[in-house]
């Protein structure tokens, strides 16, 4: 189960599932410990594809910064790239908790 099962959500969970399964291939050893704590993308990521990070930044300006360059380039992908980057970039961390 997860906190998303309406039909609305349809793509809101393969988001969740993708993000999973570029974590699994790009540090697998993390992405097991999360799985194993029922760590889900579902409890981390949501705020994330809401506000496209815009939650977690202090600075005003990095997120126009941010967004601007992700609508210029037109990547509508950036975002898993960017969330994968941010869970390794965070990896000792979550690693010791």
């Amino acid at each position: 189960p997860t906190l998303f099962l309406d039909d609305d959500f349809i793509c809101l969970q393969s988001c969740f599932c993708l993000l999973r399964l570029l974590l699994k291939y790009h540090d697998p050893e993390i992405c097991y410990v999360l799985s194993n704590a029922g760590v889900t993308p579902e409890l981390y990521a949501t705020s994330w594809f809401f506000t496209f990070f815009a939650n977690k930044c202090e600075n005003l300006d990095v997120v126009c910064e941010l967004w601007s360059r992700v609508i210029q380039d037109q990547d509508n992908k950036f975002i898993f790239p960017f969330s994968i980057a941010l869970i390794m970039y965070n990896r000792d961390r979550i690693m010791s908790s």
